[in-house]
């Protein structure tokens, strides 16, 4: 068995990423389509979908629900011992951009 503590942090990022990816990709399932150079035609397939801003409002929704997840993992993170060895230096850069400013 796995003698890890739990974070209910991480389990909430997860939740949420999940849940916004599979939102949007419902969501858009129902988005109009058509051939994509075809300005007039695509334009003509929105004006006949009479969904089409429940469809945008539903993929907006899903981004902000994705974005949230992101935002969970990143103040999850934010107290690891992972992030804290990436941020070495009280100057706040990742090690990656130290290098390229030539320090190690």
């Amino acid at each position: 068995m796995n003698d890890r503590r739990f974070i209910p942090s991480l389990r909430l990022s997860a939740t949420l990423l999940l849940v916004g990816q599979l939102l949007y990709i419902v969501v858009t399932q129902f988005h109009a389509d058509g051939p994509a150079n075809n300005h007039a035609t695509v334009f003509a397939e929105y004006a006949r979908s009479g969904i089409w801003t429940a469809v945008h409002v539903g993929q907006f929704v899903a981004m902000a629900i994705l974005l949230a997840g992101l935002l969970a993992l990143r103040f999850a993170l934010e107290d690891s011992t992972m992030v804290r060895k990436n941020f070495a230096r009280s100057d706040g850069l990742p090690r990656p951009a130290r290098w390229r400013r030539g320090q190690r």
